[in-house]
């Protein structure tokens, strides 16, 4: 299990008495975020879950060189290998966050988990919220000196803003309705302008947004009622630009894709593909990437017993609405399964 950004690499062996340790990257050429060097890019979490990055760094032209010496970041063992690891960075500081199991907390609870580095050194070790159902989404960034976290703690679903300057999580703000467990929902950067959660509310979809201009949520007015959802997608672009994606199983024995675009005020109206169940069942992780203009493509894999696995895409015109024809990316035979889109 691994996450990276531009300025740092973490590993964790999955077992009962894994550990989190982290070091420091450095490539080819610095990256252009304040003179720290980094990777080519921030790259997903190999969590077996949602996948997502988290860096204000921009992208370097250079390759990964080296790493130095590895520091362990947690101080008790037990970190969880189901839980989400999550990293962000700003500048040449960051945050790393984990969950830590029950039978090494002490308390018989399990306990969501973070610490810092400044820039120069490592911080204390911080007990953020309880995590009684191990669900949690990546950290995301607002490209303005703070990371998201959204996390089931105990008092249920909560989004706590972390403020890089001055190395400390503000108080849970609640999102989805207090009592559920819902994991279905998604948090994407919006660098620049702040970042954008989507979420199942029950009956409905939601979507809430971080601004940087008024350091605070508000609704952005989504509301899509639906009986079922699973995986819902979220993803953002630098100029506030979203869309989100998620599909259900109907009683029919077809699938329902829905897609949508976000402006920055307002959503369009949701264009749906259906998916024949004898063209095969939709499997597993779905990704979401926006394009500068707005435009969204999804991806995902479907498979069956008469065809061989597929990984499909489609793309949604942010302008018109329009859900292009679907399209083959790859074919195998059981062997494809989590796919990610990048722009």
């Amino acid at each position: 299990m691994r996450f990276e950004t531009s300025r740092l690499f973490l590993l964790a062996v999955p077992f009962a008495a894994s550990s989190l340790f982290a070091c420091d990257s450095t490539s080819s050429s610095p990256s252009v975020d304040g003179g720290s060097a980094g990777l080519d890019a921030p790259t997903t979490t190999f969590d077996g879950g949602d996948a997502g990055e988290a860096s204000d760094a921009p992208a370097t032209t250079g390759s990964l060189t080296s790493c130095g010496a590895k520091q362990r970041l947690d101080t008790l063992g037990g970190v969880s290998g189901q839980g989400i690891l999550s990293a962000a960075s700003h500048g040449d500081k960051w945050v790393a966050t984990w969950s830590q199991l029950i039978a090494i907390s002490g308390d018989g609870k399990e306990h969501y988990k973070a610490r810092s580095f400044d820039g120069s050194a490592l911080g204390a070790e911080l007990d953020v919220d309880l995590d009684p159902y191990g669900l949690q989404k990546p950290l995301a960034v607002d490209g303005a000196g703070h990371a998201i976290l959204e996390q089931y703690g105990k008092d249920g679903w909560g989004r706590r803003v972390y403020d890089f300057s001055t190395a400390s999580f503000g108080a849970a703000t609640p999102s989805q309705a207090v009592g559920t467990s819902n994991i279905d929902g998604n948090l994407a950067s919006a660098r620049g302008t702040g970042a954008i959660s989507a979420f199942f509310d029950g009956t409905v979809v939601k979507s809430d947004k971080w601004s940087t201009a008024t350091g605070s949520w508000s609704s952005t007015g989504l509301a899509l009622t639906t009986p079922s959802v699973m995986f819902v997608r979220v993803a953002a672009n630098t100029s506030g630009k979203a869309a989100l994606a998620f599909y259900r199983l109907r009683e029919n024995s077809t699938y329902d894709i829905t897609i949508a675009t976000y402006d920055g005020s307002s959503w369009s109206t949701p264009a749906v593909r259906n998916v024949a169940l004898a063209d095969g069942e939709i499997e597993g992780r779905t990704s979401l990437a926006v394009h500068p203009n707005g435009d969204a493509l999804f991806t995902w894999v479907q498979s069956s017993n008469a065809t061989p696995t597929v990984v499909l895409s489609a793309l949604m015109h942010a302008g018109t609405g329009v859900l292009d024809a679907t399209t083959t990316v790859d074919t195998g035979t059981g062997t494809l399964s989590s796919p990610s889109v990048v722009i």
